[in-house]
């Protein structure tokens, strides 16, 4: 359908090339994009959205609409598709230039409250942090959580709930990264808040994989600050919640449990309960090797031999020295 779209809205720009014509095609093209990269072809969603950054940016003086709005998504959803596809410098390039563009073409007014640039501070942010920049990630989503809470504030709907909660837990894993556990703690506490909220009070079970994962992480920062009672108590709440969402037929978040039975086998090791420790490492490892007999995805092996390693330090601690050599060396 929007393949039928862009040719009529290339067609119509030949004959009609107006500022409205061309704005016209660039979200053409941007939606074709967006379609494109939802399917999982992103070569044709790279097309879609550089040719909409194409068409859209020579217009943008000219103040049609909502162009310059429209351009930063077109950027911002191209480093998206960069960061996918491994290219995470052109991803930090489409997104700086996405500031930019605000910068010098938002009205003042909208500078404090933009969710769009939020947005854009977000996705630059996970993109450092992938590449180690945790500093200039931290600082990134610390603009982003403070424009998320001004409006949050002023609107406490649930589009800027989710979008602060997400913002504070992207925080709190750059602040653990950076070994300020404390602070990571405390931002992960005010996530998980208002991700509760949102499931409890206002129905929005969308977010119970973040939940997930905010809970998850936060008992990997309870094991570092030496509190690994406290970490067992919230990765058993994350485990009832991925059982739950499994049971309700959710599929993307089958990667959660592996996470959390290795992440609980090492608080049972650091506690000295081996028996404990083993049984979750086994069922960890059970849950990887469901994930790479469904998805014949090798990237998940690694992830195996590392359950071995630990599966190995644990029986080495508990005193059976032999098993251990045989596991690690398996």
């Amino acid at each position: 359908l929007y393949s039928r779209i862009l040719t009529i809205r290339t067609r119509l720009v030949r004959y009609d090339p107006s500022v409205a014509a061309k704005y016209r095609l660039g979200l053409a093209w941007m939606f074709y994009g967006a379609a494109a990269f939802y399917q999982g072809r992103k070569d044709d969603a790279m097309t879609g959205f550089t040719e909409s950054i194409d068409t859209l940016e020579p217009i943008l003086p000219a103040g049609y609409e909502d162009t310059m709005t429209r351009l930063i998504w077109a950027y911002m959803n191209r480093a998206t598709v960069f960061n996918r596809t491994n290219y995470s410098r052109k991803s930090l390039v489409d997104t700086q230039k996405a500031i930019d563009i605000f910068n010098e073409y938002a009205p003042r007014e909208l500078r404090r409250y933009s969710l769009e640039m939020a947005l854009v501070f977000m996705n630059r942010a996970s993109v450092m942090v992938d590449l180690g920049e945790y500093v200039s990630g931290a600082l990134l989503l610390r603009k982003a959580c403070v424009i998320l809470r001004k409006r949050f504030k002023a609107e406490p709907d649930i589009q800027n709930q989710v979008l602060l909660s997400t913002a504070l837990m992207q925080l709190a894993n750059s602040q653990a990264a950076m070994g300020d556990l404390k602070h990571s703690h405390a931002l992960n506490m005010e996530a998980r808040e208002l991700m509760v909220d949102l499931i409890e009070n206002k129905g929005y079970n969308d977010i119970e994989n973040r939940l997930a994962i905010a809970l998850h992480n936060d008992a990997e920062v309870s094991l570092e600050l030496n509190r690994p009672e406290n970490g067992l108590k919230l990765l058993d709440k994350a485990i009832q919640l991925v059982e739950k969402m499994k049971l309700a037929g959710r599929r993307d978040i089958d990667h959660l449990m592996p996470h959390a039975l290795h992440t609980q086998a090492c608080i049972y090791h650091r506690l000295g309960k081996f028996m404990s420790a083993l049984s979750s490492i086994e069922s960890s490892m059970k849950e990887y090797r469901k994930l790479l007999g469904d998805t014949e995805e090798k990237a998940w092996l690694p992830d195996i031999a590392k359950m071995k390693i630990i599966k190995g330090d644990i029986l080495f601690d508990f005193g059976k020295k032999e098993e251990a050599k045989k596991t690690l060396q398996e």
